[in-house]
């Protein structure tokens, strides 16, 4: 019996790191007050980008990022990181699941630590 085939998936590729001022300006967007990035690497090559698109970095638009590392640390600015504490979430999302798998309550929502650690990229 033949397989059906199937049409290929059309992968949308986002751009990242400093493709996305360019992108943002082709979309005719306005420049964003402030970026958040997941990775410091990510956060980085935004910052990069909007740096070599004249735009100026805290003063126009500020860059954070969700995990601290050594791309975070080494840019000019340096970037400011919002440590998520992954552990800890991990764990509160972990009990929430197993309650409500049981056929409990969950106690939820749960706050969780975070710990901002402020550099230059957010510095005004």
């Amino acid at each position: 019996m033949p397989q059906a085939q199937r049409a290929p998936r059309r992968r949308r590729r986002l751009p990242g790191g400093p493709r996305v001022p360019a992108h943002l300006r082709r979309q005719k967007r306005a420049r964003p007050d402030a970026v958040f990035c997941l990775t410091g690497r990510h956060a980085a090559g935004v910052q990069r980008g909007l740096l070599a698109r004249g735009v100026r970095v805290p003063e126009e638009t500020l860059v954070v990022t969700g995990s601290d590392s050594e791309h975070a640390r080494n840019s000019r600015p340096a970037v400011s990181a919002l440590e998520l504490n992954p552990v800890d979430s991990s764990a509160a999302l972990l009990d929430i699941l197993q309650s409500l798998i049981a056929g409990r309550p969950a106690d939820a929502p749960r706050l969780t630590r975070a710990r901002f650690r402020p550099r230059a990229s957010t510095r005004r």
